[in-house]
């Protein structure tokens, strides 16, 4: 009997220690371990931001390099347009204005003057000159068709003005002024020389500039070429 009930406690002793030691197996699935840090977030090495920054460096260099270049370019531009620029004129100064683009402006042209965009009638004009804006289409006209524009004392008060009655276009010999257009060529009674149908059809006709014919359309211009010079239509 005491045997058994030694056995017994023998056997209740074993399974109390069996219970309290747990099963280690999968230990390992709940405990943090140490991470080991991929390449791409390793901390850089001196030499390895060293380059970096070198190259950085030059590519800085290279653009400022560039961009002094074309300064300097831009700038040598500048100066042989200034040297190439032509100068203002007295006749300029006198009738106050000239044809020329924004792009054009004279050498000695007054700060006060203003460029007028007016397409291929664009001019640089004094403040003065606005109210007399017709002056602009007169000498335009005038000098389109050989003759030379005077400008009156009495209508502007310049140190190269004319004491004539007025200002007015000066036609070449064997042509006179026409208001609405030009200097234009008369026969030897003085009459105005009339363009032909012939002429009209063709788009053209041989002739000096101060040899416009009378109704010669106004889109026709005057095309130097030596003894074949003529007046001809722009579409021709």
């Amino acid at each position: 009997m005491k045997k058994i009930l030694l056995l017994m406690v023998a056997t209740f002793l074993l399974a109390g220690c069996t219970s309290s030691n747990p099963d280690l197996t999968g230990l390992d699935d709940g405990v943090n371990k140490p991470k080991i840090p991929s390449l791409a977030k390793r901390p850089k090495l001196p030499q390895a931001n060293l380059q970096a920054n070198l190259l950085g460096a030059t590519r800085n260099v290279e653009k400022e390099t560039k961009k002094n270049e074309i300064d300097m370019e831009a700038l040598v531009n500048r100066i042989d347009k200034k040297i190439e620029q032509t100068n203002i004129t007295t006749e300029d100064i006198d009738r106050g204005w000239y044809f020329a683009s924004k792009e054009d402006r004279k050498w000695g042209t007054p700060k006060s003057w203003m460029w007028i965009d007016e397409g291929a009638k664009s001019h640089w004009i004094s403040p003065d000159a606005l109210v007399l804006s017709r002056d602009l289409e007169v000498d335009r006209l005038c000098r389109d068709t050989g003759g030379y524009y005077v400008i009156s004392c009495i209508d502007r008060d310049l140190p190269h003005c004319e004491h004539t009655d007025k200002s007015e276009c000066r036609c070449p010999v064997q042509a006179e002024w026409n208001d609405s257009q030009g200097c234009l060529l008369v026969d030897g009674e003085g009459a105005f020389v009339k363009i032909t149908a012939e002429e009209l059809n063709q788009g053209w006709y041989f002739g000096l500039k101060t040899q416009k014919r009378l109704n010669t359309p106004d889109h026709w211009i005057w095309i130097e070429k030596g003894l074949r010079s003529r007046w001809q239509n722009v579409g021709s």
